[in-house]
């Protein structure tokens, strides 16, 4: 019962976090889920969805709004995500959804594309 309690309010405050970061056109990226090793060696999957009213586009470069949900009880995240199409690099900053409105964090420095993670399958969906 505890359980079934936690994850009620774990789905509410998602849902209110969402509708506070990008739009409520929330689409799956690809479908394809992408496993990471955390920096305290746990794992974590995770699909993503953008927002396609947040695609804004300026020469190369694409920003999107990103709403990562994990497989686990790890709480969804969303990301503001830069690519630049034509060098295949990207940088990120995660919103905190613990404030009203939702506040942008410090962006991360230019990073190449890794293989079969999420860069490449966000490049390919928006760098069209």
């Amino acid at each position: 019962m505890k359980r079934t309690i936690a994850l009620l309010i774990f789905a509410v405050l998602a849902v209110a976090a969402s509708a506070q970061v990008g739009g409520n056109d929330w689409t799956a990226l690809t479908g394809q889920s992408w496993t990471a090793t955390w920096v305290d060696g746990t794992t974590h999957t995770r699909t993503l969805f953008y927002s396609p009213s947040t695609v804004t586009r300026s020469g190369d470069i694409i920003d999107v709004t990103l709403d990562t949900v994990f497989s686990d009880n790890t709480p969804t995240k969303f990301y503001q995500l830069q690519l630049n199409c034509r060098t295949n690099q990207y940088t990120f900053a995660e919103y905190d959804v613990t404030v009203s409105p939702a506040r942008l964090g410090e962006r991360s420095m230019w990073k190449d594309f890794q293989p079969n993670s999420p860069a490449p399958a966000a490049k390919a969906v928006l760098c069209k």
